[in-house]
């Protein structure tokens, strides 16, 4: 069962009152559930202000349509009535027709203004729409800067893998790098594997050039660790993609060379193949890590 926010607040703020003792981190979540139920509420104003519009402006929708169905079958009766009286009185027809030509241009004449005022309507919907939804991105902005209650390292992290695992890569790289940017996790554990998420990336988008890149930066800035020969293999397959051919068969040839025996080694060798070029034989003596 979900419990409304203003619940949870209402216990916090007893819990204060009764004497309860808070960290400023708490006093900072309550003020913070404060402003999002406020936002809350200003949302829903917003939504039902756009709901009253769109009901005024369907109605007058509706009210035109009504009427110019009216036009079109009153314009079709005209028409019936045309044709029987050609077949029995061309020279009256002619009359006719001049007259039935005049009320069709008025008609048209009449529909015009209203044609004009429904478009008019829908661009006021619109520009409302408009505004309304930069109004709300004002007041989350607003909410963001003003509020003391800052992100931590490890919901930057959190949020940009659910980015990454969605699809969403551009927001997964934005939140990675607000994670390197932010100076509070220069000493955090997870650098090196934020580093290495960029350039997976980067790769899973289809931005091969910049996944390249990204897995330059890991390998020169990280020692041999457990994700050097998946670096090493992405890089390869990288340049494949990018057409790189000599340097994807020398970051490839690498990974067979450094790590034999390894899963990363058995898919650098079918890529190898693929690419037209025989894998080199694994160094003696060598360990199944190596050097970046």
């Amino acid at each position: 069962m979900k419990i409304p926010g203003t619940l949870i607040i209402a216990c916090l703020a007893v819990m204060l009152m009764t004497g309860g003792s808070a960290s400023a981190e708490d006093k900072d979540i309550i003020r913070l559930q404060s402003d999002v139920v406020s936002l809350q509420g200003t949302i829903k104003l917003l939504q039902e202000s756009l709901e009253a519009k769109n009901a005024t402006i369907a109605s007058q929708v509706a009210k035109m349509a009504d009427q110019m169905n009216n036009i079109t079958l009153n314009l079709q009766k005209m028409s019936d009535q045309v044709t029987a009286m050609t077949a029995a009185n061309s020279a009256a027809n002619t009359a006719l027709l001049a007259g039935v030509g005049k009320g069709v241009a008025d008609t048209q004449a009449a529909l015009m203004p209203q044609l004009a005022e429904i478009r008019k309507s829908i661009d006021d919907l619109k520009l409302g729409q408009q505004q309304q939804a930069k109004a709300i991105s004002d007041q989350l902005i607003t909410l963001k800067s003003g509020s003391e209650a800052l992100p931590t390292c490890k919901d930057l992290k959190r949020l940009a893998d659910g980015s990454k695992n969605s699809g969403y890569y551009e927001d997964a790289v934005g939140g990675y790098r607000d994670f390197l940017s932010n100076p509070g996790c220069a000493t955090d554990p997870k650098l090196m594997e934020v580093q290495f998420n960029i350039a997976e990336s980067y790769y899973d988008w289809k931005k091969f050039d910049l996944a390249v890149q990204e897995y330059d930066i890991f390998l020169q800035k990280y020692p041999p660790n457990d994700k050097t020969a998946s670096a090493l293999l992405r890089k390869g397959l990288a340049h494949a993609e990018l057409k790189q051919t000599e340097n994807a068969r020398t970051a490839l040839t690498r990974v067979t060379r450094e790590f034999p025996g390894t899963g990363e080694a058995a898919n650098a060798t079918a890529k190898l193949k693929d690419l037209g070029t025989a894998p080199a034989p694994a160094a003696a003596g060598r360990g199944a890590r190596g050097t970046p």
